[in-house]
């Protein structure tokens, strides 16, 4: 008997742009990462905002990752759709608290 998605150990919290966020990992067109070997993981802005400004061009945003073996942190996506980060944030929030428990 298949075990309904929403009650998945390894639930998938969103699919989209390329991103898939599960349970227990972060996979992107370039990466494919487990959680347990991640650290940390947010969405920063680029670092020149007016750069941006002055080219035209919308806020661009990453998605950064620092794994257990150190060094500096990876950008493993980048995208220039707020709505999508807001998406990412959430599905990131929701699959640390789902790791917990």
């Amino acid at each position: 008997m298949a075990i309904p998605v929403n009650q998945s150990k390894y639930r998938c919290f969103l699919n989209e742009s390329g991103v898939t966020i599960t349970t227990t990992r972060l996979i992107t067109p370039s990466h494919n990462l487990e959680w347990a070997n991640i650290t940390s993981a947010g969405i920063s802005k680029s670092a020149n905002p007016i750069a941006a400004l002055l080219l035209r061009r919308k806020q661009m945003f990453l998605l950064k990752v620092s794994e257990k073996t150190g060094g500096a942190p990876l950008i493993v996506f980048e995208t220039e759709d707020a709505e999508l980060v807001k998406r990412l944030k959430t599905a990131m929030n929701e699959a640390s608290a789902a790791a917990k428990s």
